[in-house]
């Protein structure tokens, strides 16, 4: 979390660290030019910038208990992330699962790492290649073809990606008739929607006994809409799975995406939202916690 400009903006990103990395002092992760925040870690942040960081949270890991001894990842772009972070932890021993990974990317200079650093009798890297040929590596797209032929026998499958990847790719395990209860996707922040008709609204936002009135899009997830007005938005994960910026609806109109809504029933029933992941549609009131950062993040 930082302020950048007038706004105070929150965003998750994918640790590449290891565990033992982590606990030594080293947080390692990603940043692809994309929004307001990445550009200004780019671009901006220098040596000495204070940033506040939460706790990690998430569910996209490998579990003893859940997921079999083999894993096949599934990677485009940035979606690299997480399982380097995986490869790291099973080359320092504080995970002992095998990994196959089939990673996306247009060339080779894009490339975050060397395979040959990586493999070994754990790990498994296939490399595809989609706008140029280079010698050792695959050319085109992760299709059914080769996902029949490399997929390890009896694996489930990890994948972390753009949304376009992961439409290709799960038409493609269709169509080998792969279970798709053996798939486990990590989810994108919600963005935008799109909207033929954009309409502005108001909404009164009430943190405890403060009241901030703020302009609004339908097109735009209600977090967004109080980033840009400048007020400290409760954000974690950004897809609606965690509930940290779980707030109550006093009055108006909203939408929220039926795959993107993890509330529970209760929070149907007494109208209660997750605004990292509701549109906004018509003018509303809602009450939304405070978002405090303790000084020992700082």
């Amino acid at each position: 979390s930082k302020q950048v400009g007038p706004s105070f903006l929150s965003r998750p990103y994918s640790i590449v660290s290891s565990p033992m990395e982590a606990m030594k002092g080293k947080l390692e992760i990603i940043v692809q030019r994309k929004g307001i925040f990445s550009s200004y870690l780019i671009d901006d942040a220098g040596v000495g910038e204070e940033i506040a960081i939460s706790e990690p949270s998430g569910d996209f890991y490998h579990d003893d208990l859940r997921d079999p001894d083999h894993i096949a990842a599934i990677a485009g772009g940035s979606g690299i992330t997480p399982f380097l972070s995986m490869i790291r932890a099973i080359h320092e021993g504080s995970e002992e699962f095998s990994l196959t990974l089939f990673y996306g990317i247009r060339s080779l200079d894009r490339l975050p790492f060397d395979p040959k650093e990586y493999e070994d009798d754990k790990i498994r890297i296939v490399i595809v290649l989609s706008e140029e040929k280079a010698e050792g590596y695959r050319h085109g797209f992760i299709d059914a073809d080769l996902l029949k032929k490399e997929l390890p026998e009896g694996c489930k499958i990890f994948m972390c990606g753009p949304d376009a990847m992961y439409e290709h790719v799960g038409k493609q395990l269709q169509m080998i008739g792969f279970d798709p209860s053996r798939i486990r996707r990590e989810r994108n922040s919600i963005g935008d929607r799109k909207c033929e008709d954009i309409k502005a609204y108001v909404l009164k936002i009430r943190i405890r006994d403060e009241m901030f009135r703020i302009s609004a899009f339908n097109n735009e997830t209600i977090v967004t809409a109080m980033e840009r007005a400048g007020i400290k938005a409760p954000v974690r994960c950004k897809s609606g799975v965690c509930g940290f910026c779980h707030s109550r609806v006093i009055s108006g109109e909203y939408l929220v995406d039926s795959e993107d809504d993890f509330r529970r029933a209760a929070d149907r029933k007494f109208n209660y939202i997750h605004p990292c992941c509701t549109y906004p549609l018509s003018d509303m009131v809602i009450e939304v916690p405070l978002f405090e950062i303790p000084e020992d993040q700082l």
